[in-house]
């Protein structure tokens, strides 16, 4: 079914891109490769993640009278985070980080829609 040769580039595939056991079969042949020990780990390029607007409204920065401090761009936040408020007369509505990274983008006094960007996040892949 294979060389030597393929197997062994099979397998360095396999080691690269943490593929911990594969099956093939061809008509009667069959191979099964499997490799033993911790898979590694796999490098997986930056992702960006947009907080959007929950309504239409004016965008107030948090850390004005909420007891949070500041952001900024570069900030590393949390899932779930307070990233700013939309407010609509009295009623704030938080706009909240939906993922875990660095604060790529920030929008601050404007005037928003609903579904609107306010932030985006970088998030590295796990």
């Amino acid at each position: 079914m294979f060389t030597a040769a393929q197997r062994d580039t099979l397998l360095d595939v396999m080691r690269r891109t943490g593929t911990t056991a594969i099956y093939l079969r061809d008509g009667d042949k069959r191979l099964s490769l499997t490799l033993g020990g911790e898979a590694p780990a796999i490098h997986r390029p930056s992702q960006t993640q947009a907080a959007v607007s929950p309504a239409i409204g004016r965008v107030l920065p948090r850390g004005l009278d909420d007891g949070l401090a500041a952001l900024q761009v570069g900030d590393a936040v949390n899932k779930g985070e307070v990233l700013v408020y939309v407010a609509q007369g009295l009623i704030r509505h938080p706009v909240t980080a939906p993922v875990t990274g660095t604060l790529a983008t920030l929008t601050e006094a404007a005037i928003v829609g609903f579904g609107d960007t306010i932030a985006t996040l970088t998030e590295q892949g796990a």
